[in-house]
């Protein structure tokens, strides 16, 4: 199941597709803030599964740091600070290479849809025989900005 910060529950992760169109607002300052937890069951994911993670962000447009995090079971699959920007549309995809080992994706640091010009692929290592949990994180340096999780695609293929 899918949740909001809250523990609510907001949808449902399955073998195709998950999305979340509501904002969900940051209102944490200096740390990391989770808004949105999805977990993919185990029965949804092969040795050869792709995730495709395609998601909206939203921030005030100022010389403050706000870093945007897509986590895979805590590793990071997208870590990116944005600055003077107001928003950004963002897709990361997900290769596995087997269910206990190595998955790859394109850089975390990488600017929107991953286009980068010194950054290779980001591996890291997961075991996705239980399942596993993408989060999505805000932190924001200072309590004036805004940052927001605009909306969320996730697609098991």
């Amino acid at each position: 199941l899918a949740t909001d910060a809250g523990g609510n529950v907001i949808g449902f992760a399955g073998s195709v597709c998950f999305r979340e169109n509501a904002a969900h607002a940051s209102t944490v300052t200096g740390a990391d803030e989770t808004l949105v937890s999805v977990t993919i069951p185990a029965a949804a994911l092969r040795v050869d599964s792709i995730i495709r993670i395609t998601s909206l962000w939203s921030c005030t447009n100022s010389a403050n740091a706000k870093t945007f995090k897509i986590q895979a079971d805590g590793q990071n699959v997208l870590n990116l600070s944005q600055t003077t920007v107001a928003s950004f549309h963002d897709m990361h995809i997900i290769r596995f290479r087997s269910l206990t080992s190595q998955v790859a994706n394109n850089a975390a640091t990488a600017t929107p849809f991953g286009t980068t010009a010194s950054t290779g692929v980001n591996t890291v290592t997961v075991d996705a025989t239980d399942g596993l949990t993408l989060t999505f994180l805000i932190n924001r340096t200072n309590a004036g900005d805004a940052a927001a999780l605009e909306s969320a695609i996730v697609e098991v293929l």
